[in-house]
């Protein structure tokens, strides 16, 4: 996820917004990993990397969205613990003092597209490994010495899992080459998200289902996988809405064919 937030999403956005200060400042340090520079949530509560990033992008009151350095006076963040998933997220609640968070690089509607892009692939990515995790488990158990890949209930099922995989990756694929030439639609990306985010929550738990009471033990990896799906699904919503970003975007559509 932090990978993702800061390749996918904050190295884009400078590239094509910051001024050549700030490009020669972050760049070079975000691209070889020694800066990390991450979205935050609007709310600033439970942001993701906030214990070891060195900046955030955040946004203001005009619908702009800055690069706010975090190793200044002003910045207060607190480490949060104990979380069930996502536990190396680094995740942390940051308060702004006397910050200056007025400096525009991009707007909030780009940002939007670019997350819910990212947050679409995050998931695409939790469903394809949940998946692969109820394959490798229904070859390794055996029911009346049976292998349960063998049994018709499970073959079917993950026929279906295997249809709706193919299908969110056409369309997640599709997009990411869409935004690299830079034509990706905020409606586009704002669908992909709530297409994968299905398909992962299908994914997790009827992987989870086929594994049994094995699947709630948290020595298997399934348990895991349900919990951090769980846990992007969450995380992705304190940064944007991709619902409401799709519901205007076709009533303003809809609005001017009529």
């Amino acid at each position: 996820m932090l990978f993702a937030l800061q390749a996918g999403v904050t190295i884009p956005l400078l590239l094509e917004h910051a001024t050549a200060a700030d490009k020669r400042q972050w760049l070079p340090g975000l691209g070889t990993g020694q800066l990390i520079a991450v979205p935050a949530p609007a709310t600033l509560s439970s942001v993701a990397a906030a214990r070891i990033a060195d900046a955030l992008l955040v946004q203001n009151e005009s619908d702009g969205v800055a690069l706010v350095p975090l190793g200044q006076p002003g910045v207060t963040i607190t480490p949060i613990d104990e979380n069930l998933a996502g536990r190396d997220a680094g995740l942390a609640d940051v308060t702004f003092g006397d910050v200056d968070r007025n400096t525009g690089l991009a707007s909030a509607t780009e940002l939007h597209r670019d997350l819910d892009l990212w947050f679409a692939v995050l998931a695409l990515a939790s469903a394809r490994t949940a998946t692969a995790l109820a394959v490798d488990y229904v070859h390794a158990r055996k029911v009346f010495g049976r292998p349960l890949a063998e049994f018709e209930n499970t073959r079917f099922r993950l026929a279906e899992l295997w249809a709706e995989l193919a299908g969110v990756t056409a369309f997640v694929d599709s997009c990411v080459r869409a935004r690299s030439i830079g034509v990706l639609d905020v409606a586009d990306a704002a669908a992909a998200r709530l297409t994968a985010n299905r398909v992962c929550g299908q994914a997790v738990d009827q992987s989870l289902q086929l594994h049994g009471g094995y699947g709630y033990m948290r020595e298997y990896p399934i348990s895991h996988a349900f919990a951090d799906a769980r846990f992007l699904q969450v995380m992705a919503s304190a940064y944007s809405n991709p619902r409401e970003t799709l519901a205007s975007t076709v009533a303003l559509d809809d609005a001017s064919q009529r």
